[in-house]
């Protein structure tokens, strides 16, 4: 798992959104995006994943995690997430990860994944400016 970057992380994109409702929609859509994303990846690269997650100790753990999801409600499943799950359960469950996580590793399979980050770059943008019209 790649280590934490001294980069923008996507979820601050939206950092200036007030509105409740267009916050979980925004929280919705990076769901979405987590998940098309690791769909792309194969079930090799999934397992890999899994078997480094579950060498791992929490606290580093914590730093692969959406920083928005319940990190000790997160290790107790753990124990839920193995390699014997279809491929639909395991990218279910390594949803949890950070976006950021998730673009690394796509990254490093050479996955295609800049597309779908434009997407939800360009749907964040959108609830930015339909709430700047709303105020």
């Amino acid at each position: 798992m790649p280590k934490k970057e001294k980069e923008k992380k996507f979820y601050e994109v939206t950092e200036d959104l007030d509105n409740v409702t267009t916050w979980y929609s925004y929280l919705y859509k990076v769901h979405e995006t987590k998940v098309k994303l690791l769909k792309k990846l194969k079930v090799d690269i999934l397992d890999a994943i899994i078997d480094e997650i579950n060498s791992m100790e929490g606290e580093e753990i914590v730093d692969i995690v959406d920083p928005l999801e319940d990190v000790d409600k997160i290790i107790k499943n753990l124990k839920k997430l193995d390699k014997d799950l279809k491929k639909d359960e395991k990218v279910e469950y390594l949803s949890f990860l950070s976006l950021d996580t998730i673009t690394s590793v796509c990254k490093r399979a050479k996955v295609p994944y800049s597309e779908t980050i434009d997407e939800l770059e360009k749907f964040a943008k959108e609830l930015e400016k339909e709430e700047e019209e709303a105020r």
